[in-house]
């Protein structure tokens, strides 16, 4: 909010909602203002059913941009959190489920990077992925 204030932008180009993603809060508040999101961006969170919501929430066009833990390459065990497998990525599973293949919602990828993230001070294995959704929606 502050990025925007500074930049003097403001309604209707920019606004500001808070809504419980996991239950649904964002979708009723995008209903409600006959809206869609022109730009997500998540990082260091893995919901994969928010994710794979995220697409049709999308204006055309519109992207989302998203790093969050991955798998370790040598199946080895994390040295840093997260230690939980269901709260890191496989390598390639954010194309898989939102790019153009036959399992995913049909996003434009435009980037899927493997790096890492610094969490407690040890870098883990990350992914850094950008998607637009096709301008025809």
């Amino acid at each position: 909010r502050e990025l925007a204030h500074r930049n003097g932008v403001g309604p209707p180009r920019c606004s500001f909602v808070n809504a419980d993603l996991r239950r649904g809060g964002l979708e009723a508040t995008l209903q409600a203002s006959g809206s869609f999101l022109r730009l997500v961006h998540g990082c260091r969170f893995l919901d994969v059913d928010l994710l794979c919501r995220l697409p049709h929430l999308l204006a055309p066009g519109g992207l989302l941009i998203w790093s969050t833990f991955q798998d370790p390459s040598d199946d080895s065990r994390p040295l840093a959190p997260p230690f939980r497998a269901s709260r890191r990525l496989r390598p390639g599973q954010l194309s898989a489920m939102l790019g153009p293949g036959p399992d995913g919602a049909g996003m434009h990828v435009l980037a899927d990077a493997q790096g890492q993230l610094l969490t407690r001070g040890q870098w883990v294995p990350a992914s850094f992925f950008v998607a637009r959704r096709s301008p025809g929606g």
